[in-house]
């Protein structure tokens, strides 16, 4: 079974908490960005932990930001864990 490790959504100016389902261990594996619909060309911009928004875990995983996206933002929320670390040792 297919797990989605990203979660799409749309900046309307008010909305701050934006939810996700993917499973994640920490923190740093949680990367969001967001298109600004006003930059012609359009590119997504990293967000930084604590100084754009924070991660609610309960009762449902969300990222919380700390001024609402514009209107016509583009929201990705994704998992990004390095492939060449070891995450867990059996």
């Amino acid at each position: 079974m297919s797990i989605q490790t990203f979660a799409d959504h749309i900046g309307d100016n008010s909305t701050t908490s934006f939810a996700f389902t993917f499973p994640y261990l920490d923190d740093s594996h949680v990367v969001v960005q967001v298109d600004q619909a006003s930059v012609a060309g359009g590119a997504f911009d990293t967000k930084r932990l604590t100084d754009d928004y924070t991660i609610q875990t309960s009762p449902s995983s969300a990222i919380i930001f700390n001024s609402a996206p514009a209107t016509g933002d583009r929201i990705r929320i994704k998992r990004d864990s390095a492939s060449n670390t070891a995450l867990v040792d059996f």
